[in-house]
């Protein structure tokens, strides 16, 4: 999609693809697959840790390939609620880690009525909130032709002098006919 895209544009060392599904997959397939290629990655690499976010079916592909193969994994924005089937996935996915990053109180609360260990909870803010409080200033951008060819440049020239480059776009994952339209 058009993340590897701009990560390739970014040049990034070390990067691992894989093609976990197409526009006909169903979310379990795609969870299938993306287990089955990551963790053929992960007794390559053998990582100390694996960093997952939010509430998708790859961010749980990351979070069993973790935990049944005794790596920790720490997991970010876990607690949120959005009462659709991606609240179930994030959920899951708390349970299935071993060190929480939430944003706030509330999602910190939820996750140790949850049974988690109160001392691998820590309160961090939102990443997604922080990007659009910094400086970084993207300016609204009307057709989507612009969005997908101008939005990682305009983010990467501005972060560039920082290092790093966070770009998340979210929808609910329940309705899959929308993705390719978002």
């Amino acid at each position: 999609g058009y993340t590897l895209i701009e990560i390739e544009r970014c040049n990034f060392k070390n990067v691992h693809t894989f093609e976990n599904h197409t526009h006909e997959t169903t979310m379990d397939l795609t969870l299938a697959k993306t287990i089955e290629g990551l963790s053929a990655y992960v007794k390559n690499i053998n990582p100390d840790l694996i960093v997952v976010h939010g509430d998708r079916v790859e961010t749980l592909a990351g979070s069993i390939v973790g935990s049944l193969n005794n790596i920790l994994v720490a997991h970010i924005e876990g607690g949120e609620v959005s009462g659709t089937v991606d609240e179930l996935i994030r959920h899951s996915v708390s349970k299935l880690s071993h060190i929480h990053f939430v944003s706030n109180a509330e999602a910190a609360k939820r996750l140790e009525q949850m049974g988690e260990i109160k001392s691998s909870i820590f309160t961090i803010g939102s990443p997604d909130i922080d990007i659009m409080f910094s400086a970084v200033s993207v300016t609204r951008i009307s057709s989507r032709a612009k969005l997908r060819s101008g939005i990682g440049g305009i983010i990467r020239d501005s972060l560039s002098h920082r290092g790093y480059i966070v770009v998340r776009q979210s929808w609910d994952s329940h309705d899959q006919r929308e993705m390719p339209d978002r």
